[in-house]
């Protein structure tokens, strides 16, 4: 088994993210366990910046995230280039959000290079055939309420501009990057 060191890249990351705060429009806390808290947009503002090192966390350091104009029939749209050499350490073993974290009174799901160190689900890892023995890590936490005013929003407002993933304007745009980023807006190293 190859270690890629996606805990120790993703941690460089973060690292990196708490020097650039103001700029990324992220908090930063820590708690009386140590666990660093970066809020990428929950509390936060968050915006691009936050959500492509987001995206970049959540993929071990593995992903390459870019802003790029995407042409449809004719039309240029704002869109997301991700690509990986490495997709399934990469997005199996740490972008999905697989891990169920549900101590009482509290449910997550828990994506980022952490999961490879868990390996909670072990038939997924056993397949893999990739894990990492790590003494500190990163994890994204989808925290799930926004998933609900999501739904609840699509419900009042079939249709409406700001549930399209592609939209027509900037401004529309960063209005999905901001549900993305509340969507999966907390990383927390161990």
């Amino acid at each position: 088994m190859t270690n890629l060191k996606m805990n120790e890249r993703a941690w460089a990351l973060a690292d990196a993210c708490v020097g650039r705060a103001d700029e990324l429009r992220i908090a930063v806390r820590a708690l009386a366990s140590g666990a660093r808290v970066i809020d990428a947009g929950i509390e936060a503002a968050g915006g691009f910046g936050a959500g492509r090192v987001l995206t970049e966390l959540c993929m071990g350091g593995l992903g390459h995230v870019a802003l790029v104009p995407l042409t449809i029939d004719g039309e240029t749209w704002s869109g997301v280039q991700v690509w990986t050499d490495h997709p399934a350490e990469a997005c199996m073993a740490s972008q999905y959000a697989g891990w169920a974290i549900n101590p009482e009174g509290f449910f997550a799901m828990g994506s980022g290079p952490l999961r490879a160190r868990a390996r909670v689900e072990k038939e997924l890892f056993g397949k893999l055939g990739y894990g990492e023995d790590v003494t500190r890590g990163v994890l994204v936490l989808d925290l799930g309420h926004p998933r609900n005013q999501r739904s609840k929003a699509r419900r009042d407002h079939p249709g409406s501009r700001t549930e399209r993933v592609i939209s027509d304007s900037a401004a529309c745009f960063h209005s999905a990057a901001r549900r993305l980023l509340h969507y999966s807006g907390c990383v927390w190293t161990f």
